[in-house]
């Protein structure tokens, strides 16, 4: 029995060894599974790094962007002044224009009095001609009458017409 007993120690030692061969296999294939997770844990430590760089960089183009809206802001701030100017001298130019209008009625009034005394200057004209001519043949009645008068008074009228200023000879 003791050699049954050796025989059955023996084999179970051996079982035991090979339980230990395979616990070493497994402890052999963790260590290379720790290994693996360990260039694993490594490269995500390098994704970790070039994302906080992509990060950062987002961030500095984040800052950028908030710069450039900033510099958009003020020039909407510009370009509502410029706007308002842009009223205010629309504004003006509808005073202008109004005054215009104003100038232009004013002009047309001032034309219409214009061609109105224009007729009134050649009807005082032609009137005037026609009361000249009408005075200037009455004159001329009125001389010759002098001179009949004169002749039969035997009055000599040249000189007193040189006086006078109205000598036709």
């Amino acid at each position: 029995m003791e050699e049954l007993l050796k025989q059955m120690m023996g084999q179970m030692n051996k079982q035991f060894e090979k339980i230990d061969h395979r616990f070493e296999q497994i402890d052999q294939q963790f260590e290379k599974i720790d290994h693996r997770f360990e260039k694993i844990d490594q490269q995500f430590n390098r994704i970790d790094q070039r994302f906080e760089k992509v990060d950062q960089q987002f961030e500095k183009i984040d800052q950028q962007f908030d710069r450039i809206h900033q510099r958009f802001e003020k020039v909407d701030q510009q370009f509502e002044k410029i706007d308002q100017r842009f009223d205010k001298v629309d504004q003006q130019f509808d005073r202008i224009d109004q005054r215009f209008d104003i100038v232009e009625v004013r002009l047309d009034a001032v034309e219409t009095s214009i061609v109105s005394l224009r007729k009134t200057v050649e009807n005082n004209a032609t009137e005037f001609r026609s009361h000249f001519n009408r005075i200037e043949e009455k004159l001329d009645g009125h001389d010759k009458m002098f001179e009949i008068i004169a002749d039969e008074m035997k009055f000599d009228l040249k000189p007193l017409r040189k006086k006078i200023g109205i000598d036709k000879n």
